[in-house]
C-alpha cells in the first residue's frame, strides 16, 4: 500500500512538472546526455571476454533499465526527490551541472586507449553485481534501482571516477 501511495505522489509530481514549458527542454537534454554517453561507451573493437549480459560498452544503454535509471537520475538531480519543490533557477543550474559532468566525463572517456577501455568500463563488476531476483517484475525494478544508484554516483562523483567500478558498486 505504501509503495502504491508513493507511486501516486510521484505521478502527481511528474504531471505538475510536465505542465511547465521547461520540462520538454530538460527531457531533450537528458536524452542528449544519454546519447553522448552511449557514443562514448561504444567502441566496437573492445569487448569483455567473460560471461554476462554486458560484454561491450554499447550493451549498457541497450538495456531499458539502464536508460530509465539514467534519465531518472537526471530528473532527481534537476527536479529533486518526489515531493520537493525547486525553482526554475535551481533546476536550470542543476541541468547545466549535469550536462557539464557528462561533457567532461565523455571527454575523458574518449581519451582512454582501447587497450585500457575494457578495464575502465568494469563490465565484469557490472555483470557480477547486477541484482538477480526470481520474479521478472522484481528483476526490472531491482535493475532500474541499480542503474539509478549507479548514475547518481556518476553525477555526484564524476570528476573523481577513474573507472565505472564505483558506479556499479553503488547499489
Amino acid at each position: 500500500m505504501k509503495e502504491r501511495l508513493a507511486d501516486e505522489f510521484t505521478r502527481l509530481d511528474f504531471m505538475e512538472a510536465a505542465e511547465r514549458g521547461t520540462f520538454s527542454v530538460f527531457f531533450r537534454k537528458a536524452l542528449e546526455a544519454l546519447v553522448k554517453l552511449d557514443k562514448s561507451f561504444d567502441r566496437k573493437s573492445v569487448r569483455y571476454e567473460g560471461e554476462g549480459r554486458f560484454l561491450a560498452g554499447r550493451d549498457i544503454f541497450a538495456s531499458q533499465p539502464a536508460c530509465v535509471g539514467f534519465v531518472t537520475a537526471i530528473a532527481i538531480k534537476v527536479f529533486g526527490r518526489p515531493g520537493t519543490t525547486r525553482g526554475d533557477e535551481e533546476q536550470n543550474k542543476s541541468m547545466s551541472q549535469v550536462m557539464l559532468v557528462i561533457e567532461k566525463f565523455c571527454s575523458e572517456i574518449d581519451k582512454i586507449p582501447d587497450a585500457q577501455f575494457i578495464d575502465f568500463l568494469s563490465l565484469e563488476i557490472l555483470n557480477d553485481s547486477l541484482p538477480k531476483s526470481r520474479g521478472t517484475s522484481s528483476i526490472g525494478n531491482s535493475e532500474r534501482e541499480y542503474f539509478l544508484k549507479a548514475f547518481q554516483t556518476l553525477f555526484d562523483d564524476g570528476s573523481h571516477i577513474d573507472n565505472l567500478e564505483p558506479c556499479w558498486r553503488a547499489y
